[in-house]
């Protein structure tokens, strides 16, 4: 028997204890987990790994980079699921235009069983065929 493919996930933070303990609880939970600490090894990340779906810090150190980044990755990629992460008022990316790229804004600190909740429904549609992340 052939194990299911495991959804491919990329984690952007510049704060690399906050990147590596995510990383982690996402590769317990049983994702196949790409880490990033800026834009370009994110970009870099997201050309060679092909993921389906992307948990982005908004500030990346700042929020134009975090923006920016949800706008290259979507551009390159329609199909990825976007998941943000912020500490400051939610709302402020809803004024946005990149809030239409993003599935849903993560308040921090995001409780890791919600996160691993919603990963985890991306991965039942994409493995129904409801989401194909390439």
């Amino acid at each position: 028997m052939t194990a299911a493919p495991r959804l491919r996930v990329l984690i952007a933070d510049d704060d690399e204890d906050q990147l590596i303990v995510r990383s982690l609880l996402l590769e317990c939970a049983g994702f196949s987990v790409t880490r990033a600490s800026d834009v370009s090894s994110a970009l870099s990340a997201a050309e060679t790994t092909e993921p389906e779906c992307a948990v982005v810090d908004l500030r990346l150190p700042a929020e134009a980079d975090g923006l920016r980044l949800i706008r290259e990755l979507k551009g390159r990629n329609e199909k990825l699921e976007l998941f943000v992460l912020t500490g400051a008022d939610p709302n402020s990316l809803l004024a946005r235009p990149e809030v239409h790229f993003v599935r849903e804004v993560l308040l921090k600190p995001v409780p890791s069983g919600r996160l691993i909740e919603c990963l985890k429904q991306v991965e039942s549609e994409v493995t129904a065929g409801l989401v194909k992340g390439n």
